[in-house]
C-alpha cells in the first residue's frame, strides 16, 4: 500500500503522507532508547543508515533526527561518521522557503535550521 497520496483539490494538489506519524514515532522511540538504554545498545548499527533517511525526510522527522544525532555525538562519538551526514545537514541549512509561505512555515524552517546547527556544533567537537 502506498503511504503518500496526492489529492486534487481543484487548482491545488494536496499531498497526504500516511506514514509520517509512524516514521516520527520510530525516531522518537530511538531517542527514548538512547536516553534509557544506551549501555545495552550498539548505536553504530542504526545510526548512520537510518539517520540519513530521517535527515532527508519531513520537518517532523528531521527534528528528532537532529536530537538523536546530537546525543550520539555527545555520548558515543565513535558511532557516527560525520562526513557521511554533512550533505544531509547541508540540505537542511540551504533550504529556502517560497516567498508566499505563511509565518508558521518560516518559523518552522528557522527552528529546523537552529536544530541542525546544534547538531553540527556537537559533531564539530568530535
Amino acid at each position: 500500500m502506498e503511504k503518500v497520496q496526492t489529492v486534487d483539490l481543484g487548482p491545488f494538489k494536496h499531498i497526504i503522507d500516511d506514514g509520517l506519524e509512524l516514521r516520527k514515532a520510530a525516531f522518537e522511540c530511538v531517542d527514548t532508547l538512547l536516553d534509557n538504554y544506551l549501555d545495552q545498545l550498539n548505536p553504530s548499527s542504526f545510526s548512520v543508515p537510518y539517520l540519513k533517511s530521517g535527515l532527508d525526510d519531513h520537518y517532523d522527522v528531521k527534528m528528532p533526527c537532529h536530537l538523536i544525532l546530537s546525543k550520539l555525538a555527545d555520548k558515543c562519538p565513535s558511532s557516527i561518521l560525520a562526513d557521511s551526514l554533512v550533505d544531509h545537514l547541508q540540505k537542511t541549512l540551504n533550504f529556502r522557503s517560497k516567498q508566499d509561505v505563511i509565518k508558521q512555515e518560516v518559523d518552522r524552517n528557522e527552528d529546523m535550521i537552529q536544530s541542525a546547527l546544534r547538531a553540527i556544533s556537537l559533531l564539530n567537537r568530535i
